[in-house]
């Protein structure tokens, strides 16, 4: 019975190599080949790299695999589902964008699998959905800091925001970015500002 390689049955497999007799360089040598089966046993179970690129990987570019493996054709030519929201520029382009994690409303790591009700699940490379919402160029935060009095002594305690200036430096790396990076008038910034209800005169 073959027995599944999962990330924790390497990790007590190199403890226990660490632990064995053999010489410092074999135990280095078997440590690499247990990871690098689990490295392209997780790329073939996500399904994140065809036959083909993964024969490729492994030996280089040669003849077609599809000569050597008859099968392997009729592989590769099934229809994937894209993943929507990416566009003509991947999710990997958007390295300004608010990063958020997003975990699976029913699975953990280390549960049961729901399908094959044998396996556990670990994690594997997140898919990633990219979302674009307009916004202003300068954006605003308003602090309703809370104010509670004593019903005796009528001493005021007042939440107070974290210390620092209305504008940061951010804002300032933006407004100079606009006028003199790209062009944009003073005045012409105060107008979309004001428009989109976060003021910014243009002697500011």
């Amino acid at each position: 019975m073959s027995a599944v390689l999962t990330s924790e049955l390497v990790e007590a497999l190199c403890i226990r190599v660490d632990e064995s007799p053999l010489a410092e360089d074999d135990r280095v040598v078997i440590k690499a080949c247990l990871k690098n089966c689990l490295v392209l046993g997780q790329a073939f179970m996500e399904k994140s790299h065809s036959i083909h690129r993964l024969l490729r990987m492994i030996f280089g570019r040669t003849e077609k695999a599809s000569t050597i493996i008859p099968e392997l054709k009729k592989m590769t030519n099934r229809k994937y589902e894209k993943h929507k929201g990416h566009g003509k520029n991947g999710a990997s382009s958007y390295t300004g964008s608010r990063k958020v994690l997003l975990p699976h409303p029913s699975l953990k790591k280390g549960d049961r699998c729901p399908f094959c009700q044998k396996g556990k699940v670990y994690p594997v490379e997140p898919v990633v959905t990219v979302r674009i919402t307009g916004d202003a160029p300068l954006t605003a935060t308003s602090f309703e800091c809370e104010k509670l009095r004593c019903n005796l002594c009528g001493e005021v305690f007042t939440a107070r925001p974290d210390e620092g200036p209305k504008y940061d430096a951010a804002a300032g790396a933006m407004i100079a970015l606009l006028r003199y990076g790209t062009g944009v008038p003073f005045k012409r910034l105060e107008q979309l500002q004001d428009a989109l209800g976060i003021p910014l005169p243009a002697s500011t």
